[in-house]
């Protein structure tokens, strides 16, 4: 059986980079494929990030889902975007 992946696809900037670091610190499992222009995000069956977390790598407040939003031209699995997280899954 393969194992679903689910995770956004964040366009390279800093604010990517504090969304990659928090991806990674909230989700064991994570991989994060460097596409050059793009960070793919791959992790098993669920995906979490808070913007807590984000805030602590981006060292500066940031507007959750929006700052998320403008990061993330797709993803892969089912999103569920909350004012303070966002969770994609397999199903």
């Amino acid at each position: 059986m393969i194992e679903a992946k689910v995770g956004p696809i964040l366009t390279k900037d800093e604010l990517a980079e504090a969304f990659v670091s928090a991806i990674r610190e909230q989700n064991v499992g994570a991989n994060i494929i460097d596409r050059g222009a793009y960070y793919r995000v791959e992790v098993p069956h669920t995906c979490k990030v808070t913007k807590g977390i984000v805030e602590k790598y981006a060292k500066r407040p940031i507007s959750f889902p929006v700052d998320l939003e403008i990061v993330m031209p797709s993803f892969t699995g089912l999103l569920s975007l909350q004012e303070d997280s966002a969770i994609w899954s397999s199903s």
